[in-house]
């Protein structure tokens, strides 16, 4: 009599069973069909879909930003360079209505313009130390008051000066 073995246990079984008799493996059973190469050509297609996506990302991001404060315009210059080309935007100096002097729990120091709109334009960021003699030099500058705001102890704190 020929016999088969049991892909579930190894077990010698004849031909005509349906079942294992050790492990009761169904031989009539159809195994399902692999979906291999659809399986792969969709995470092919996820992986492109995300490349894609990460370098339009990374393109959006500025390579460089210089930011000037122009006493002969009277505005503030952002010129932003880009992967695709330069970028350029400017504030002039009667659209602001106030500067601020920021301190952050963070440790930065950031010199903000306050716009008429509401609007607020960095125009300075450090790391390393106070901005407050640059925020007063371009208060003076352009003749606009200055508020010192505290954030280092979770509660806004500021000052006003002229």
């Amino acid at each position: 009599m020929s016999t088969k073995t049991c892909p579930s246990c190894d077990a010698e079984v004849p031909v005509a069973a349906t079942r294992c008799k050790e492990c009761f493996h169904d031989f009539t059973e159809v195994p399902p069909k692999k979906a291999g190469p659809l399986v792969l050509l969709g995470a092919l297609a996820a992986m492109m879909v995300i490349g894609a996506v990460t370098f339009y990302v990374i393109s959006l991001r500025p390579l460089d930003q210089r930011i000037l404060v122009d006493e002969e315009t009277q505005s503030v210059v952002w010129t932003t360079t880009y992967r695709s080309g330069v970028e350029t935007e400017r504030l002039d100096w009667k659209d602001v209505i106030k500067l601020e002097h920021v301190t952050s729990s963070a440790g930065t120091h950031e010199i903000v313009a306050v716009t008429i709109d509401g609007d607020r334009r960095t125009i300075e960021v450090s790391e390393e130390g106070s901005l407050r003699g640059n925020a007063e030099h371009y208060a003076q500058l352009m003749d606009k008051p200055l508020d010192l705001i505290d954030n280092t102890r979770g509660f806004h704190k500021s000052g006003s000066q002229n």
